[in-house]
């Protein structure tokens, strides 16, 4: 189902570059821009929808993971267990700091890199076992 949502976030995302592009070439040629603006509303739209809903899975997913065992983090002195099942989904504006905190999760290899936010202190996870959470943070977890 993650895949599905990635892949409809990037198609959407195509979809809304070029129906902005239809909309400015019917402007251009004074015709009717109902049509390009009834495009790019639907891909944008589209564009929200699957970028929360492949956020909210990958974060629920590596909820369960957790608590069944199946990823296990790395011995590190950032992040606890009970930190991270506190993980939250927001798509609020962040301001990163320029420091990046890694933990590596086992079996699997992969990495949960987390950003801090210079703003309110929230700790950004980006995701590194899909393409789409490298790029965009999914979630966030406030330290105590």
């Amino acid at each position: 189902m993650i895949f599905f949502l990635i892949f409809l976030f990037y198609f959407s995302t195509a979809f809304c570059v070029f129906s902005l592009l239809y909309l400015i070439y019917e402007k251009l040629k004074k015709k009717d821009s109902f049509k390009g603006l009834l495009f790019f509303i639907i891909g944008f739209l589209f564009l929200f929808f699957s970028e929360n809903r492949a956020s909210n899975s990958i974060i629920n997913e590596i909820i369960f993971d957790i608590r069944t065992g199946r990823l296990i983090l790395e011995e590190n002195n950032f992040i606890t267990k009970s930190d991270l099942l506190t993980l939250q989904y927001s798509s609020q504006k962040h301001n990163f700091s320029k420091k990046t905190y890694g933990v590596t999760v086992l079996p699997t290899k992969d990495d949960l890199l987390f950003k801090k936010d210079i703003t309110n202190g929230k700790y950004w996870l980006f995701y590194t076992k899909y393409f789409f959470s490298n790029k965009i943070a999914i979630g966030y977890i406030e330290k105590k």
